[in-house]
């Protein structure tokens, strides 16, 4: 009789699900966002940044020097130095105060990302990791296949896999990964 008088309700909405003989609907609903915590950011120690050098990963470099007093950047693309841009954005920042080294690696490469690892100053040990690396290939789902879903799945997944079990033992202030 309970789930009866609830039917008038609920005879519009594309989802119902019954429980204990109350049906209920799905909701969206605002929730205030949490405070956001300082980032632990020991400007002794290095940042590296996959991506870092354009995009997102040039723009959180620059933040991370600005505004949280970030000295030792790592900034690791494919590329490397070659990239376009990367020069200027050396520059920037060590005009800002920062030293940088740029680096070619492939991070969806273990042994290259391991290998970029261990080329860390002892000095300036790794203390964060930024991944923003990432392959664009955009298009609608129904477009997929496996060699386009591999192309743009090794850079972010693989490499955030890789970056985690190779930086896990380190104590890092932060580990943050881009999607």
């Amino acid at each position: 009789a309970a789930l009866v008088a609830t039917l008038p309700a609920t005879a519009q909405e594309p989802q119902l699900a019954l429980r204990d003989g109350v049906a209920l609907v799905p909701r969206l609903n605002r929730v205030p966002a949490p405070k956001a915590a300082e980032l632990p950011i020991d400007p002794q120690a290095t940042i590296l940044i996959t991506g870092g050098t354009s995009g997102i990963g040039a723009l959180l470099a620059r933040h991370l020097a600005t505004e949280h007093g970030a000295r030792h950047l790592l900034l690791a693309s494919r590329s490397g130095a070659g990239a376009s841009g990367a020069g200027e954005l050396q520059e920037e920042l060590e005009g800002l105060g920062a030293e940088v080294s740029v680096a070619a690696c492939d991070v969806s490469d273990r042994d290259q990302l391991r290998a970029l690892l261990e080329s860390i100053s002892e000095g300036h040990p790794l203390g964060a990791v930024f991944h923003s690396a990432g392959t664009l290939d955009d298009g609608v789902l129904e477009s997929l296949d496996g060699e386009r879903l591999e192309r743009v799945m090794r850079p972010k997944v693989d490499a955030a896999w890789h970056l985690h079990e190779l930086t896990k033992d380190l104590g890092l202030s932060a580990f943050v990964l881009f999607s």
